[in-house]
């Protein structure tokens, strides 16, 4: 069975976390439990084997298999935090990052977002009560930030969804460099898929 040769158990600025495995041994995929900054919160990580050929040559010692951390981003409306999203899309030559919103707390985000926007002179694309469908502008207090408390910078976000679904949260004008660092997941995704 293979053993790592190495492991790292610390994030690194491209928030990888890298393991190192002993070639021409079974490749196992690693599921790992780290702690975040906040030690009562466990972060799931799973293993994306890129290049798996690279792993088969008999000559190979050792090699590296990156994990992607599946990160939560907080989300606060006026300074307000509202909910979290995983940026589980892109469309990355666009520089748009977007995912569900889970709110916390909210008992209704549809009045939530609505009542906001009205108060705070933002338009509003769409709005159909009787669904509780709202798709707004971009809000201009509505921020994201990364696990460590930093905003996330860009042109803006905006809200649309309904409340008998899900909301989605779209952030935008993000540049290529937040791009690859911050959501190198996507950007590699799209740019080797060419």
């Amino acid at each position: 069975m293979a053993t790592p040769a190495k492991l790292h158990a610390g994030f690194v600025p491209t928030s990888k976390f890298c393991v190192y495995l002993l070639s021409r041994q079974i490749l196992l995929i690693w599921l790992c439990e780290i702690k975040e900054t906040n030690p009562n919160k466990k972060l799931r990580l799973s293993c994306v084997f890129e290049n798996l050929a690279d792993f088969l040559p008999a000559q190979s010692l050792a090699k590296t298999v990156v994990l992607h951390l599946k990160k939560t981003y907080h989300i606060e409306l006026d300074g307000m935090k509202i909910g979290t999203t995983q940026f589980e899309s892109a469309d990355t030559p666009m520089g748009v990052v977007y995912g569900k919103l889970n709110f916390e707390n909210i008992n209704s985000p549809y009045e939530l977002i609505k009542q906001y926007c009205l108060k705070n002179k933002v338009g509003i694309n769409n709005d159909y009560p009787e669904d509780k469908f709202i798709n707004t502008m971009i809000i201009p207090e509505l921020k994201v930030f990364d696990s460590e408390r930093k905003e996330l910078k860009g042109l803006g976000a905006y809200i649309i969804g309904m409340e008998s679904e899900e909301f989605e949260i779209q952030f935008g004008g993000i540049t290529s460099d937040l791009m690859q660092s911050e959501f190198k997941h996507h950007y590699d995704q799209y740019y080797k898929a060419e």
